[in-house]
Parts: C-alpha cells; structure tokens; sequence
C-alpha cells in the first residue's frame, strides 16, 4: 500500500538500508501513483491504520514507521488534498 507512494529518491541512505524488502527493490526511475484518487485513498488508508495502536503496531512489524511528524504531514496533505478537490 506504500510502495505507490515511494520512490527511492526520497529516503536517504542509512534510511534506505532499514526500508523494507519492496522499498529496496523500487527501479531508480520509478514514479509516484499519477492518479490523485488513488494517492489518496492510498493516504486516507494509510491515515485510518496509523490512528489505532494495532495499526501502528502492525506498520512497525512490517517495518512502516509512521513517525508523528509523518503522521503530522500525512494529515496536512490528506486535509490539501480534499481541499483543493471541493
């Protein structure tokens, strides 16, 4: 579910050597989900699953960390996003 929101440019190095497997494995020249819609449900699922502990919990085990300050700028960009599409 994050994988069509990464690219490798955006993690640094020591970043990108604790990202999971499928992190890893992005090519150089993969880009972003084009279609908005898609980004975000993708962001509002990421959103409803990082707002529970299980969910939290559940992204650690699968080594997603959803930090505050991501969480924080997770919201910020779901709140522009719906937004700009009213």
């Amino acid at each position: 579910m994050f994988v069509p929101l990464a690219i490798r440019s955006d993690f640094l190095d020591d970043e990108l050597a604790k990202a999971p497997q499928c992190i890893k494995d992005l090519p150089e020249a993969k880009k972003r989900e084009s279609d908005e819609g898609i980004r975000l449900v993708l962001l509002e699922v990421l959103l409803m699953i990082g707002s529970t502990r299980n969910g939290r919990e559940r992204m650690r085990n699968d080594q997603v960390v959803l930090s505050p300050a991501l969480f924080f700028i997770l919201c910020e960009i779901l709140i522009f996003f719906l937004c700009s599409t009213r």
